[in-house]
């Protein structure tokens, strides 16, 4: 019969706990997508079901299974019609936004300020302006607005995105065609947004009030370099070619030949005695720095 906790046995529980710390989140058997990230990392986020990226790095056919299975569970009562419709609104403003990749001019707009349009016409200077402005960079300034002006209050950020970045992406901007503008003229301001200012942004913690941060003392690094036998060396070398997906992914973050042989001794320790609190104290330490970089 099982044991409390559905359990058979003590040393089935004793394994359990053993594996549950080597697969949790930060542990050193984590399943992660790995996907090489724009700032020269690895994605840490889990992967799909049935794929070995994220949702953002699994591609076309992994985002239609991920959106056939939300319709299933929604058919389940497994999420909420409000749930699903975030996801569409999300989905819908992704494809519109690689549209205006191809064509900036594009009609079309993901965000709505309503009672607040005015004033941004008039802060923007766009209300005295009198060439067209691709949809495209209209939205883009729109959500500045958003987030500088209203749900938060910084000026001088504001003011930096209307003095350099603003004039430089309407000069990047290609010419609008003459189909451009016939469409342009037709709709000028678009009305299919799909989140408004008095509404709920989906996944956005940016309605949160600031907070002013005490300036933190400076951390000391996890991964300070160790000193090793030749044997060790040798032992060391065997175990990153065991783990070498791990590692290579950790690697990368390294900043030295040093970090990168403290990591290792770690991962020796961690894995050689897995009920070692403080191997795992400091396993966990270490990847968490390096996954923060």
């Amino acid at each position: 019969m099982p044991t409390g906790g559905g359990f058979y046995t003590e040393q089935q529980e004793a394994n359990f706990r053993v594996a549950n710390v080597q697969h949790r989140r930060g542990g050193a058997a984590e399943v992660v997508c790995g996907a090489r990230t724009r700032t020269g990392g690895h994605c840490g986020q889990k992967p799909l079901a049935e794929s070995r990226r994220c949702l953002r790095h699994a591609g076309p056919h992994a985002a239609r299974a991920f959106r056939e299975r939300q319709i299933r569970d929604l058919a389940k009562g497994k999420i909420t019609p409000a749930e699903f419709a975030a996801h569409e609104a999300r989905r819908a403003a992704n494809r519109l936004r690689d549209n205006w990749k191809k064509n900036p001019w594009l009609v079309g707009s993901t965000i709505d300020l309503g009672e607040h349009e005015w004033s941004f016409q008039q802060e923007s200077g766009l209300a005295h302006r009198h060439e067209p402005i691709s949809p495209a960079v209209m939205d883009w300034l729109r959500w500045k607005y958003r987030r500088l002006q209203l749900d938060r209050k910084r000026d001088a950020e504001w003011v930096r995105v209307l003095r350099d970045e603003f004039p430089r992406r309407v000069q990047n901007t290609r010419p609008p065609s003459s189909a451009d503008l016939a469409g342009f003229e037709q709709q000028s301001r678009p009305t299919a947004a799909h989140w408004t200012v008095g509404g709920r942004v989906a996944f956005t913690k940016r309605r949160n009030p600031d907070h002013t941060w005490a300036p933190s003392s400076p951390k000391i690094s996890m991964l300070r370099r160790v000193k090793v036998s030749n044997a060790e060396l040798a032992d060391l070398g065997r175990l990153a070619t065991e783990h070498h997906q791990l590692v290579n992914s950790l690697f990368a973050a390294c900043h030295n030949d040093g970090e990168r042989q403290a990591l290792l001794v770690a991962l020796r320790d961690v894995t050689s005695k897995p009920g070692d609190t403080k191997a795992q104290t400091v396993w966990t330490k270490a990847l968490v720095e390096l996954r923060s970089r």
